[in-house]
């Protein structure tokens, strides 16, 4: 996958290609349309990070650790 973001001089809006193979999408979006993006894609990388660790006891340490999958 291709990603290119760019400004275009006197322009208030990103330009962004997107390619995958054959396939491209092209779109533009304002910084405030951006910084959204930007926002829900954290949220969601958080949300499968907390999702992939799970809290087991260690009979070992007589304590509870955290084991990533």
């Amino acid at each position: 996958m291709k990603v290119n973001i760019y400004r275009k001089e006197g322009s208030n809006r990103f330009n962004i290609s997107i390619s995958r193979g054959e396939d491209e999408f092209q779109f533009n979006l304002t910084p405030e349309e951006l910084e959204t993006l930007q926002d829900k894609i954290s949220e969601e990388l958080k949300k499968t990070e907390e999702k992939k660790a799970e809290l087991v006891w260690n009979p070992r340490s007589q304590r509870h650790e955290t084991v990533k999958k």
